[in-house]
């Protein structure tokens, strides 16, 4: 398909939408400051509310791959695509969508009604993107009862993903244990400010929850580990070799008290 076509289609299904939703304006000095090195003691959670119509979402995305050179590991950001501006995932598209059935369920949850525009660790409500990496650096500073050691592998067929959970916790906690597939290295088109991108890279890109939309009930126990095994079917659509778990356990009133990430190991045969 020719560069004008794509720009064509995709611009037929945004029109009614960017009526209903519109794209955050990010000002110069909204973008990310080097604030120096702080000593982590948590994993901090953000998830991002983007869409390929949203024409100041780049820049988001760019921020983000700043407060990942800053932190690395210790700062884990999951693009959720959502409202009248993402488009959604269809395998049999000649357009490539990238929003989830789940992302307009958290969307409406937090009440957004413009993007780029994200939650860090589920405190305070959503915030934009000029107040995400403050907000990061304070949530790295603060302790957390929490400890998560996560592992992800293909089973023999090739054809499940299966995923061992241990979580060690030195309060008593009753929350949520909350499992998700995120993919990067996605090439879809996007639009950005005063272009278009027909081959945009996108990444942290939110794919499946494994064990439901706002996760599983857990009750924790002082000084005690316990460990949960999940399993999701492979996705044909997902690129094995780019696609991460991200685990994190939440509460109501705590919002997130701990994160984790990590790769796939194994090898896909499925025939």
């Amino acid at each position: 398909m020719t560069k004008s076509r794509i720009i064509a289609a995709l611009a037929a299904i945004a029109i009614p939408g960017i009526l209903l939703t519109s794209c955050d304006e990010v000002k110069e000095n909204e973008r990310y400051i080097d604030m120096g090195e702080i000593t982590a003691q948590r994993t901090v959670l953000l998830e991002e509310f983007t869409g390929q119509y949203c024409t100041n979402c780049p820049l988001a995305h760019e921020s983000i791959e700043k407060i990942e050179e800053q932190y690395g590991d210790k700062f884990i950001a999951v693009s959720i695509h959502a409202t009248s501006l993402a488009l959604d995932f269809d395998p049999a598209a000649t357009v490539p969508g990238l929003k989830q059935p789940e992302g307009d369920t958290y969307a409406q949850h937090w009440g957004v009604t413009n993007i780029p525009i994200g939650v860090v660790n589920r405190q305070d409500g959503l915030k934009d993107l000029s107040a995400w990496q403050g907000l990061v650096r304070t949530a790295l500073g603060n302790d957390t009862p929490v400890e998560i050691t996560l592992s992800a592998n293909l089973d023999e067929s090739g054809k499940n993903i299966n995923i061992t959970t241990d979580i060690y916790s030195g309060d008593n906690i009753d929350g949520k244990l909350q499992l998700w597939v995120v993919e990067s290295g996605i090439i879809a088109p996007q639009f950005g400010t005063g272009t278009f991108y027909p081959n945009y890279t996108h990444n942290n890109v939110f794919r499946a929850a494994v064990n439901g939309t706002w996760g599983e009930d857990v009750t924790l126990l002082t000084r005690e580990s316990q460990s949960f095994t999940h399993s999701i079917a492979l996705n044909e659509n997902w690129d094995i070799d780019n696609t991460n778990i991200v685990a994190f356990v939440y509460s109501d009133t705590d919002g997130v008290l701990q994160a984790a990430k990590c790769a796939i190991s194994g090898f896909s045969i499925i025939e």
